[in-house]
């Protein structure tokens, strides 16, 4: 994993849980990580530090966005409302 990158960054995710960041300046994936045992990628969003998932496994997950390292995992359960 990369700890320096360009701030030209997109993010994908997958059914298969992985999310992808990816350099617009190069098109090319500068790292992945399985975000999500055995679920879809439903959302997700970045901050200066952090980037932000969650998925069918009922799991929010913050990383740090330039390691890729899973900070914190949050397991929400029931239905959720607005």
């Amino acid at each position: 994993m990369f700890t320096q990158y360009s701030t030209a960054t997109a993010l994908s995710g997958c059914q298969l849980g992985q999310l992808f960041v990816w350099d617009l300046n190069t098109g090319t994936c500068i790292f992945s990580m399985q975000a999500h045992s055995q679920a879809e990628v439903l959302a997700i969003t970045a901050s200066q530090l952090y980037y932000v998932s969650s998925g069918t496994d009922c799991r929010i997950c913050i990383w740090d966005r330039y390691s890729g390292i899973l900070l914190i995992a949050v397991a929400v359960f029931g239905n959720v409302s607005n």
